[in-house]
């Protein structure tokens, strides 16, 4: 299982690596520093997903993982916050806030905001990370054609 997840870890370290560069190129208005911690936050993050796609592997047959992961990644994002930034206080805000998406994102634009640091970010993603690698590793454990 951790040999999954550091392939996923290399896989998105070149996927968020190839989004930053392009993103360099656009000649943006946002100091490096932004950038740097950006980048490292969305990395470090991506292996949530990595716990995420592990254990929809592990949940469902193989043929069919995939096609179950990308319309739910969209509506997670949809539902978190990413696509289209929620007013805080709003009942939508208030539910994407237990959204897996949420911590992610909200760590990833941090650095561009002025305002103060929500700790919930991180306990999001935290939570987030032991559900998607106990249910791994409970479906792993429960998983005995797949050796």
């Amino acid at each position: 299982m951790l040999t999954k997840a550091a392939s996923g870890m290399v896989l998105s370290l070149i996927a968020v690596s190839v989004v930053y560069l392009s993103g360099l190129f656009t000649k943006p208005d946002m100091p490096m520093s932004a950038w740097v911690v950006s980048f490292f936050a969305v990395w470090l993050g991506s292996v949530m997903f990595a716990a995420f796609g592990l254990f929809l592997g592990y949940l469902l047959p193989t043929e069919n993982a995939m096609q179950v992961a990308g319309p739910l990644m969209a509506v997670l994002a949809m539902l978190g916050n990413v696509f289209i930034p929620l007013q805080p206080g709003t009942l939508m805000h208030d539910i994407a806030r237990f959204n897996p998406m949420f911590g992610l994102h909200e760590l990833a634009v941090l650095p561009l905001r002025s305002s103060d640091f929500d700790p919930w970010t991180v306990v999001n993603v935290v939570v987030w990370l032991a559900i998607f690698i106990g249910g791994s590793a409970w479906r792993m454990s429960r998983d005995t054609s797949r050796v």
